[in-house]
């Protein structure tokens, strides 16, 4: 055992290649070692290894001063497959955490094989809780959902940097302005997000995941439009983690709000890309709890994706979903239309593409049953006040947000969540109100009773602008801490269904 925890102890942070297939059987011989031992053996081991990754961390921080190119997602310090091994053998320590307990164990002694520092929890310097090592003592402060969070993180080389810049754990509760049910005979709420180029490492990746299934969960979402979507993979994972939480903060918070009723999360893609956007492929991806009674029967683009780029009335095509809720049947049409450009160089073809979309609504009119409602929701890249969107507002199409809320995030602000949740521009028209939802005339609550035939829009809706930020995601550099999820806010309406 002893040889096996020193080989361990003498992972390089370098030569990742040329280690790989020693990292791993030293692992699985580890593993093979504790399927055998005691209950006492365990905890040995379990302090073995928790204080061997604070030598693998420390022994990371001096390979970082020569390491110029900083990329976190990136850049496990050993092979991520023998992490993910390690990450399953310390997690009896993780999840019967005591400090206590563990600073009583007496470690092994072993002979000194490198120069790099030796962690022992009998040492005297692991018992003081200053400053001089702020590695160490930030992961002896950690909490175990702290732990978890980290030993799910592919990287290693720059935890350090996260505990310093945050505390994990300071996710605010969210406080919506009406309270929202999925039950039978309740409302509805439904959600757009614009991910910006969601890939399936950003899906592992436990921050980015978390703050994502926690927005879903804390604002009552019963079905949540996404674009940017980079890898189809990603929808599988969120639903993964919706039906069966893994993470602490979903688990913690599905424990303290458990749902009237066992969750079902499904989810419809469009099955080809709508577009391309930065080193990439862009899907449209439909998220629903099906126990509040929604149902998605088929989805499909409104331009093939083999027409000819001049003959595209948009850069990517939206995706329409068929969708029941209960006795409503509903078209969703995801849109992600034309960035306007830098210093609005791209403007005029924005427009075009939102007086497009009148099109869109005369070819619902044209095909659909006269009980059919139309929502077009997601990002439009123009403020809703826009001349552009005057067709739509002809037609009896209503817009859910009003122009004044800005759907962006800022990141030249503090690293605090934003106490609201809007974000109000200071004028009536707010330059960065991109995303948006316009509601068929059938949806809109009016003095004619007709309108109210089995669905209606509450009047209630907005932006969410607070808990978008996660420790564990890079800020905008790339190398700092707490950034956000997206560049942009999920905004949010209520429907009432009959």
């Amino acid at each position: 055992m002893r040889s096996i925890f020193e080989l361990l102890c003498c992972l390089r942070c370098n030569s990742r290649h040329p280690a790989r297939k020693s990292n791993v059987a030293t692992i699985r011989e580890i593993l093979a070692y504790f399927d055998t031992a005691t209950e006492d053996e365990h905890a040995t081991i379990n302090v073995f290894l928790y204080n061997t990754l604070i030598n693998l961390m420390e022994m990371s921080q001096i390979e970082q001063a020569t390491n110029r190119v900083r990329a976190p997602l990136m850049c496990p310090l050993i092979d991520r497959y023998a992490l993910a091994e390690l990450q399953t053998t310390i997690k009896s320590l993780v999840s019967a955490r005591s400090y206590g307990a563990v600073q009583s164990l007496r470690m092994p002694q072993f002979s000194q094989l490198t120069s790099e520092p030796r962690v022992d929890a009998n040492q005297p310097n692991l018992r003081r809780e200053g400053s001089s090592n702020p590695l160490r003592y930030s992961l002896r402060e950690c909490s175990q959902t702290q732990l978890e969070l980290l030993l799910q993180l592919d990287c290693m080389k720059y935890w350090h940097e996260y505990l310093a810049n945050t505390k994990l754990g300071c996710l605010p509760p969210l406080d919506l302005r009406d309270a929202c049910t999925v039950s039978t005979g309740g409302c509805l709420r439904l959600a757009s997000w614009n991910l910006n180029r969601f890939t399936l490492a950003k899906a592992r990746h436990p921050g980015f995941r978390e703050i994502v299934c926690l927005t879903i969960l804390r604002a009552n979402i019963a079905l949540l439009v996404l674009q940017e979507i980079a890898s189809l993979d990603v929808a599988d994972m969120l639903c993964a983690e919706l039906n069966s939480p893994m993470l602490p903060h979903v688990r913690q918070w599905v424990s303290q709000h458990p749902p009237s009723h066992v969750p079902r999360w499904c989810v419809a893609t469009s099955n080809e890309a709508t577009g391309a956007m930065f080193r990439g492929r862009e899907y449209a991806l439909f998220l629903f709890n099906t126990t509040a009674g929604i149902h998605i029967q088929r989805t499909g683009l409104l331009e093939s994706s083999n027409a000819s780029q001049s003959s595209k009335l948009f850069s990517r095509s939206p995706c329409s979903a068929l969708c029941f809720v209960r006795s409503s049947r509903i078209i969703l049409v995801s849109v992600h239309l034309k960035a306007r450009g830098l210093r609005n160089s791209m403007i005029d073809r924005t427009v075009s593409e939102v007086e497009h979309l009148e099109t869109l609504v005369q070819a619902f009119y044209d095909t659909q049953p006269v009980n059919t409602h139309l929502i077009i929701v997601g990002d439009f890249n123009l403020n809703p006040l826009h001349e552009a969107f005057d067709g739509l507002r002809r037609r009896g199409f209503l817009s859910v947000l009003d122009g004044s809320q800005s759907t962006t995030v800022s990141t030249t602000t503090s690293n605090t969540v934003p106490a609201s949740s809007t974000i109000n521009c200071p004028s009536s028209s707010c330059q960065t109100a991109y995303d948006n939802v316009w509601l068929s005339p059938g949806l809109t609550r009016g003095d004619n009773p007709s309108h109210l035939v089995d669905a209606f829009y509450t009047g209630s809706g907005g932006v969410i602008g607070e808990g978008l930020r996660h420790p564990l995601i890079p800020d905008d550099t790339g190398a700092g801490a707490n950034g956000f999820v997206s560049d942009h806010c999920p905004i949010w309406f209520d429907l009432r269904i009959l």
